[in-house]
């Protein structure tokens, strides 16, 4: 039986601003509106556009109106849906550098993380990874090679981290992932590692069962939502 593992991506413009989106701050609960406050304005956007796109796209999935979906967290941050609505879709969302990603999928726990390439934080290797993911960044001769390595071990990492709900209170050296790119299977996890518009590279890692084979049963959907389309439409 087919895993259906549906991922959507959303790119904020550069020149959008603050006040475009307060439109939608309605959409919030009391709680994510506090939040919203905290923030400085780039990561007030990005907040609210997290938010609009996992209402209207869990809404989509349960046919209800994107205001009935409402989230609870884990002590560690992980968001679930909460109320009457509570079901056993599985999504996690991500972010970098204006670029949205959310992942869902049914009956399985999974994390995605979308990282933006060019960022070299090379130098926190040896806090993050293993010495043979580290070994397998320096065979890179050059400097670009190494940063998309970096980056799919990372992405790695990270989707590993958020799909078992514990964050980063799971080490990431406490595990390893594998190296090469594409979908596979190691130990109790799917990995999905492609780019995405030549500058992201995008991880979800899907819980696995142990008879499940190597690529998995799983049929791997992604969709960009123009930014202009998912703030269309009504907002009440």
């Amino acid at each position: 039986m087919l895993i259906p593992v549906d991922t959507f991506y959303v790119k904020m413009p550069t020149d959008v601003k603050k006040n475009e989106l307060e439109h939608y701050l309605h959409w919030l609960t009391r709680e994510e509106t506090l939040r919203y406050e905290r923030y400085i304005p780039a990561r007030k956007m990005e907040f609210i556009t997290g938010r609009v796109l996992m209402k209207k796209v869990l809404a989509a999935y349960l046919d209800v109106s994107p205001f009935k979906i409402q989230f609870r967290a884990n002590r560690f941050g992980k968001l679930f849906i909460d109320g009457v609505h509570t079901t056993n879709i599985g999504f996690n969302l991500s972010h970098s550098r204006r670029m949205m990603v959310l992942s869902c999928s049914k009956k399985r726990n999974i994390g995605v993380d979308v990282q933006y390439i060019w960022d070299d934080h090379l130098e926190v290797m040896s806090k993050v990874f293993t010495d043979a993911e580290i070994d397998q960044i320096e065979q890179c001769k050059r400097k670009e090679d190494q940063l998309r390595t970096f980056t799919l071990l990372w992405t790695r990492k990270e989707a590993v981290m958020k799909a078992t709900g514990r964050g980063f209170s799971l080490s990431p050296q406490s595990f390893s992932v594998p190296t090469d790119w594409g979908k596979c299977k190691v130990g109790d996890w799917f990995y999905i590692s492609f780019p995405l518009q030549s500058d992201y590279v995008v991880t979800i890692a899907l819980e696995s069962q142990n008879h499940e084979k190597q690529n998995g049963p799983i049929r791997e959907r992604v969709k960009q939502i123009p930014f202009e389309t998912l703030f269309a439409g009504k907002t009440r």
